[in-house]
């Protein structure tokens, strides 16, 4: 398919996919690990292999999860490096929040003239940092709750 033919459209699995889904779902998230440890091959009816490459392989991954809890699924592209209306919609903010946190230097960012432009590593490793933060700073107040109880 070349990639002018791409028009992406809402997957959703039927019931009949669920238990091949389930297997799919299973043997992808195996760990990787050891020297041994090699991504998973997509095998052709002519009996060629093809070695997935690692982006591919997180990428199908987190496919065949979410449609296995039924959820349906739509695969969003992008240029790189990403503007920053982009770089707000992969965040769910507004674009004035992604300016401010370039305008800080909280994330990085090049000059295309007169425009910023992220790396959509640099975005990534910030929300993996605020999803950090959120997971810690609930794990500090979990206790606190778990030990107040009304009416003492």
């Amino acid at each position: 398919m070349a990639s002018n033919d791409f028009q992406p459209e809402p997957i959703v699995a039927t019931e009949q996919e669920q238990t091949q889904l389930a297997k799919l779902d299973e043997i992808l998230s195996i760990p990787l690990e050891g020297e041994m440890a090699s991504l998973p091959r997509l095998c052709t009816s002519t009996g060629e292999q093809v070695e997935l490459p690692e982006s591919v392989f997180h990428l199908l991954r987190q496919l065949v999860h979410q449609l296995l809890l039924s959820k349906g699924v739509a695969l969003t592209t992008f240029h790189q490096p990403l503007t920053i209306w982009e770089a707000a919609t992969l965040l769910n903010v507004q674009s004035k929040e992604v300016e401010q946190l370039l305008d800080t230097g909280t994330i990085p960012f090049s000059q295309a003239g007169m425009r910023r432009r992220i790396r959509v590593e640099d975005l990534m490793m910030y929300k993996k940092q605020q999803a950090n933060l959120r997971r810690q700073e609930f794990a500090e107040r979990t206790p606190i709750s778990q030990e107040f109880k009304p009416g003492e």
